[in-house]
């Protein structure tokens, strides 16, 4: 089990044997847009399993993508970052997208293994309320993309298991990750959650995806969360000033 980089080494004990493993890889979930209008979830790290996978007496390199950075000001209006890529072999999982912000450049939540969820409607900036960010078949799912004016709130970022929850028929929360019992004896653990979306002044904000997804915050009060660590998930996206104006990183 990798949660940093390093190299994996096979040896192949039975003469005329063909080895397979089994695989998880999980790429680095991305941030939630942050800023002082409701920011999109970020969306989980690219989520790859399969069994029958053939190695051979060899040294793999194994690559562990990190989350995406936070914001940690007190005055952008930003998308959120992007997780990084994880590899092993040929098996390349790709990095979660960050979440959307109306007012940034660009504005739409970002394309990832999982993508980031969009912010919420304003007639100033309507285009952008419906931009999420797509997720790459395989590896995940998209953002939410549908938000309302009334009550303010942003979209959730998709998960391996789910897509993001829209702000106007939901609460914005992060798409669903996915359950695996590998390496843990008869156990599930679940990984790779999408993260919440930010609100303006109401509660509850968008709660993170199962699997570890963060939650979302609020103007002036509730702060964000981060995907939690070594789970691929998405950041909370963030809404507010002071500290509660951050986002949260990804997993």
């Amino acid at each position: 089990s990798f949660t940093t980089s390093g190299t994996f080494s096979f040896n192949v004990t039975t003469a005329g044997s063909t080895p397979e493993v089994e695989y998880l890889v999980i790429a680095g979930g991305g941030s939630g847009a942050g800023g002082n209008d409701a920011g999109g979830g970020g969306g989980a790290g690219g989520y790859r399993t399969a069994t029958g996978f053939s190695v051979s007496a060899t040294s793999y390199n194994i690559v562990i993508g990190g989350g995406g950075a936070a914001y940690t000001g007190t005055a952008g209006k930003i998308q959120g970052n992007d997780g990084t890529d994880s590899t092993f072999a040929t098996i390349t999982s790709t990095g979660g997208g960050g979440g959307g912000h109306l007012e940034s450049t660009p504005c739409g939540g970002r394309d990832g293994g999982s993508g980031g969820g969009a912010s919420f409607y304003h007639a100033n900036y309507a285009s952008c309320a419906a931009t999420a960010g797509q997720g790459i078949a395989g590896q995940g799912n998209d953002g939410g993309s549908s938000s309302s004016g009334d009550p303010y709130r942003a979209c959730g970022g998709g998960g391996a298991g789910a897509v993001g929850q829209d702000g106007n028929t939901g609460l914005g929360a992060g798409g669903a990750g996915l359950a695996s019992d590998i390496l843990i004896t008869g156990q599930d653990v679940l990984r790779a959650g999408g993260g919440g979306g930010a609100t303006w002044l109401i509660t509850p904000t968008g709660p993170g995806g199962s699997g570890g997804g963060g939650r979302g915050g609020m103007y002036n009060g509730t702060t964000s969360t981060p995907g939690d660590t070594n789970t691929g998930s998405g950041g909370g996206g963030g809404n507010g000033v002071g500290s509660s104006n951050g986002t949260g990183a990804g997993g």
